[in-house]
Protein backbone atom coordinates (compact mmCIF):
# COMPACT_ATOMS: atom_id res chain seq x y z
CA UNK A 1 0.00 0.00 0.00
CA UNK A 2 0.81 3.91 -0.18
CA UNK A 3 1.46 5.66 2.89
CA UNK A 4 -0.01 8.80 2.23
CA UNK A 5 0.96 12.39 3.40
CA UNK A 6 -0.82 15.77 3.16
CA UNK A 7 -0.67 18.94 3.93
CA UNK A 8 -1.59 22.34 3.08
CA UNK A 9 0.36 25.68 1.44
CA UNK A 10 -2.35 28.63 2.02
CA UNK A 11 -5.07 26.78 0.73
CA UNK A 12 -3.62 24.46 -1.65
CA UNK A 13 -3.87 20.69 -0.86
CA UNK A 14 -0.76 19.21 -1.79
CA UNK A 15 -0.26 15.28 -0.85
CA UNK A 16 2.49 12.69 -1.25
CA UNK A 17 2.42 9.13 -1.22
CA UNK A 18 5.43 6.54 -0.15
CA UNK A 19 5.76 3.11 -0.71
CA UNK A 20 5.08 -0.30 1.97
CA UNK A 21 4.77 -3.92 0.08
CA UNK A 22 1.24 -4.33 -0.74
CA UNK A 23 -1.89 -6.70 -2.22
CA UNK A 24 -4.39 -5.78 -3.97
CA UNK A 25 -7.13 -6.62 -6.94
CA UNK A 26 -6.16 -5.12 -10.53
CA UNK A 27 -7.80 -3.60 -12.86
CA UNK A 28 -7.30 -5.10 -15.93
CA UNK A 29 -7.60 -2.88 -19.23
CA UNK A 30 -6.80 -4.64 -22.19
CA UNK A 31 -5.82 -2.29 -24.86
CA UNK A 32 -2.27 -0.31 -26.19
CA UNK A 33 -2.06 2.90 -26.54
CA UNK A 34 -4.13 4.07 -23.37
CA UNK A 35 -2.91 7.97 -23.86
CA UNK A 36 -3.25 10.85 -21.47
CA UNK A 37 -6.59 11.70 -22.79
CA UNK A 38 -8.14 8.45 -21.90
CA UNK A 39 -6.52 8.58 -18.74
CA UNK A 40 -8.05 12.12 -17.97
CA UNK A 41 -10.05 14.04 -20.88
CA UNK A 42 -8.91 17.33 -22.00
CA UNK A 43 -12.40 18.86 -20.48
CA UNK A 44 -11.49 18.24 -16.66
CA UNK A 45 -8.42 20.12 -17.11
CA UNK A 46 -9.90 23.36 -15.63
CA UNK A 47 -8.24 22.12 -12.16
CA UNK A 48 -4.63 24.03 -11.66
CA UNK A 49 -4.23 21.67 -7.95
CA UNK A 50 -4.54 17.73 -7.57
CA UNK A 51 -7.93 17.53 -6.73
CA UNK A 52 -10.85 17.26 -8.46
CA UNK A 53 -9.71 14.65 -11.24
CA UNK A 54 -11.65 11.65 -9.60
CA UNK A 55 -14.45 11.20 -11.28
CA UNK A 56 -12.89 11.91 -14.53
CA UNK A 57 -10.03 9.47 -14.68
CA UNK A 58 -10.98 6.95 -17.37
CA UNK A 59 -14.12 8.62 -18.11
CA UNK A 60 -14.38 7.20 -21.58
CA UNK A 61 -14.08 3.83 -19.88
CA UNK A 62 -16.41 3.86 -17.45
CA UNK A 63 -19.37 4.45 -19.46
CA UNK A 64 -19.21 0.72 -19.65
CA UNK A 65 -21.45 -0.41 -16.10
CA UNK A 66 -18.66 -3.37 -16.78
CA UNK A 67 -15.32 -1.55 -16.09
CA UNK A 68 -14.13 -2.53 -12.73
CA UNK A 69 -13.79 0.71 -11.51
CA UNK A 70 -17.44 0.93 -11.63
CA UNK A 71 -17.85 -2.05 -9.78
CA UNK A 72 -17.93 -2.09 -5.69
CA UNK A 73 -15.89 -4.91 -5.26
CA UNK A 74 -12.53 -2.80 -6.76
CA UNK A 75 -13.37 0.56 -5.01
CA UNK A 76 -9.69 -0.32 -2.90
CA UNK A 77 -7.99 -1.73 -6.08
CA UNK A 78 -4.57 -0.14 -6.79
CA UNK A 79 -3.43 -1.39 -9.41
CA UNK A 80 -4.06 -1.24 -13.48
CA UNK A 81 -2.71 -3.16 -15.85
CA UNK A 82 -2.74 -2.37 -19.32
CA UNK A 83 -1.57 -2.56 -23.02
CA UNK A 84 1.63 -1.89 -24.60
CA UNK A 85 2.72 2.29 -24.27
CA UNK A 86 1.12 3.39 -21.96
CA UNK A 87 0.37 7.30 -21.00
CA UNK A 88 1.31 8.18 -24.54
CA UNK A 89 0.26 11.89 -25.66
CA UNK A 90 0.09 14.85 -24.39
CA UNK A 91 2.28 15.48 -21.38
CA UNK A 92 -0.60 16.48 -18.92
CA UNK A 93 0.79 16.01 -15.61
CA UNK A 94 -3.11 15.72 -14.80
CA UNK A 95 -2.94 11.83 -15.40
CA UNK A 96 -0.97 10.90 -12.45
CA UNK A 97 -2.75 13.18 -10.63
CA UNK A 98 -5.92 11.48 -11.47
CA UNK A 99 -4.42 8.39 -10.95
CA UNK A 100 -3.62 9.35 -7.67
CA UNK A 101 -7.48 10.56 -6.96
CA UNK A 102 -8.19 6.74 -7.52
CA UNK A 103 -6.05 5.69 -5.12
CA UNK A 104 -3.76 3.92 -7.95
CA UNK A 105 -0.59 2.94 -6.87
CA UNK A 106 0.34 0.43 -9.64
CA UNK A 107 0.79 0.27 -13.28
CA UNK A 108 1.95 -2.74 -14.90
CA UNK A 109 2.71 -2.48 -18.71
CA UNK A 110 5.04 -3.60 -21.18
CA UNK A 111 6.02 -0.18 -22.13
CA UNK A 112 5.59 3.24 -21.01
CA UNK A 113 5.99 7.25 -22.66
CA UNK A 114 8.98 8.44 -21.02
CA UNK A 115 7.47 12.10 -20.45
CA UNK A 116 4.33 10.09 -18.11
CA UNK A 117 6.72 7.26 -16.76
CA UNK A 118 8.70 10.24 -15.22
CA UNK A 119 5.48 11.88 -14.38
CA UNK A 120 4.32 8.98 -12.48
CA UNK A 121 7.33 8.35 -10.51
CA UNK A 122 7.51 12.26 -9.51
CA UNK A 123 3.76 11.68 -8.25
CA UNK A 124 3.91 8.62 -6.34
CA UNK A 125 3.16 5.59 -8.76
CA UNK A 126 5.32 3.21 -9.94
CA UNK A 127 4.96 2.02 -13.47
CA UNK A 128 6.62 -1.75 -13.88
CA UNK A 129 7.69 -2.98 -17.06
CA UNK A 130 6.93 -6.70 -17.80
CA UNK A 131 7.26 -8.44 -20.66
CA UNK A 132 4.55 -7.83 -23.23
CA UNK A 133 4.32 -12.06 -22.63
CA UNK A 134 3.94 -11.56 -18.94
CA UNK A 135 1.18 -8.94 -19.53
CA UNK A 136 -0.94 -10.71 -21.98
CA UNK A 137 -1.24 -13.78 -19.38
CA UNK A 138 -1.96 -11.11 -16.73
CA UNK A 139 -4.71 -9.84 -19.21
CA UNK A 140 -5.95 -12.80 -20.15
CA UNK A 141 -6.08 -15.06 -17.35
CA UNK A 142 -9.01 -14.85 -15.23
CA UNK A 143 -8.02 -16.35 -12.70
CA UNK A 144 -5.15 -14.13 -11.50
CA UNK A 145 -7.37 -11.48 -10.02
CA UNK A 146 -5.16 -10.08 -7.27
CA UNK A 147 -1.68 -9.22 -7.19
CA UNK A 148 1.59 -8.57 -4.75
CA UNK A 149 3.80 -5.35 -5.23
CA UNK A 150 7.18 -4.99 -3.28
CA UNK A 151 9.24 -2.00 -4.00
CA UNK A 152 11.95 -2.99 -1.96
CA UNK A 153 12.89 -6.68 -3.66
CA UNK A 154 11.58 -5.34 -6.52
CA UNK A 155 9.17 -8.21 -7.37
CA UNK A 156 5.62 -8.80 -8.63
CA UNK A 157 3.58 -11.73 -7.02
CA UNK A 158 0.74 -13.72 -8.83
CA UNK A 159 -2.53 -15.80 -6.84
CA UNK A 160 -0.15 -19.01 -8.54
CA UNK A 161 2.82 -17.51 -6.34
CA UNK A 162 4.50 -16.65 -9.23
CA UNK A 163 7.23 -14.00 -8.99
CA UNK A 164 8.43 -11.66 -11.72
CA UNK A 165 11.03 -9.31 -11.34
CA UNK A 166 11.39 -5.74 -12.66
CA UNK A 167 13.77 -2.89 -12.75
CA UNK A 168 13.70 0.65 -11.83
CA UNK A 169 16.39 3.05 -11.76
CA UNK A 170 17.77 3.71 -8.41
CA UNK A 171 17.04 7.22 -8.12
CA UNK A 172 13.36 6.55 -8.70
CA UNK A 173 12.98 3.89 -6.08
CA UNK A 174 14.59 5.64 -3.60
CA UNK A 175 12.09 8.70 -4.44
CA UNK A 176 9.51 6.03 -3.87
CA UNK A 177 10.28 4.23 -0.92
CA UNK A 178 11.39 7.59 1.21
CA UNK A 179 8.48 9.76 -0.36
CA UNK A 180 11.20 12.48 -1.32
CA UNK A 181 10.47 15.17 -4.18
CA UNK A 182 13.44 16.28 -6.48
CA UNK A 183 13.85 18.94 -4.29
CA UNK A 184 13.95 16.82 -1.14
CA UNK A 185 16.79 14.79 -2.72
CA UNK A 186 18.83 17.60 -3.75
CA UNK A 187 18.42 18.83 -0.12
CA UNK A 188 20.13 15.30 0.98
CA UNK A 189 22.85 16.21 -1.14
CA UNK A 190 23.86 19.65 0.56
CA UNK A 191 26.51 17.81 2.81
CA UNK A 192 28.22 16.66 -0.30
CA UNK A 193 27.71 19.42 -2.58
CA UNK A 194 29.22 21.48 0.29
CA UNK A 195 32.08 19.28 0.59
CA UNK A 196 33.13 19.67 -2.90
CA UNK A 197 32.37 23.43 -3.05
CA UNK A 198 34.74 23.64 -0.51
CA UNK A 199 37.20 21.90 -2.57
CA UNK A 200 36.70 23.66 -5.84
CA UNK A 201 36.68 27.12 -4.81
CA UNK A 202 40.60 28.06 -4.31
CA UNK A 203 41.28 26.19 -7.52
CA UNK A 204 38.36 28.00 -9.35
CA UNK A 205 37.67 31.25 -7.47
CA UNK A 206 34.71 33.04 -8.50
CA UNK A 207 35.06 35.89 -10.39
CA UNK A 208 33.66 39.10 -9.02
CA UNK A 209 32.38 41.60 -11.49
Amino acid sequence: MKKEEKWYKGDTLFFSMSFVPFASLAIKIPQKDIDTDLIIPAKFLKVTTQEGLRDGCFFEFKKDPHFPMNLPKYKDAQIVIAGANFGCGSSREHAPWALNQNNISVIIASEFADIFRGNAEKNGILPIILSEEIVQEFLTNDSLKEFSIDLPAQKVRDEQGNEFSFKISAFAKKRLLENLSDADYLAEMLPKIRAFEEKRSPLLPLISV
